[in-house]
């Protein structure tokens, strides 16, 4: 009978680990990316900060990658519109509109 009990408590604290596990993993893959912008009327650019809820990969090189890896950033003297990626340290690659369109050159 003891032996019965040990073995139901050993599957519950597992059970509880596996799904411990699972949703940890579930809730690292929920990462979020947005793009914000910010005008200089000083110098004409137009600074796009793409943020990430979760650390970035380095994989843009001519884009600024910030010391915490959630943040790239870019200065943009001219007009674009383009769509780019980003990849998160989960492997997770997101599409990010950049739409630059406050330049008055």
């Amino acid at each position: 009978m003891r032996r019965k009990k040990i073995q139901m408590f050993l599957v519950v604290v597992l059970a509880f680990i596996i799904l411990f596990i699972i949703n940890s993993n579930v809730e690292s893959n929920n990462s979020s990316v947005n793009v914000t912008y910010k005008y200089n009327e000083n110098t004409n650019t137009v600074l796009a900060t793409i943020t990430s809820s979760v650390e970035l990969k380095p994989t843009k090189v001519s884009w600024k990658l910030s010391n915490d890896k959630k943040q790239y950033t870019f200065e943009f003297n001219s007009n674009t519109t383009y769509t780019t990626t980003v990849t998160d340290i989960n492997g997770k690659v997101s599409q990010v509109l950049i739409d630059i369109t406050r330049n008055k050159r």
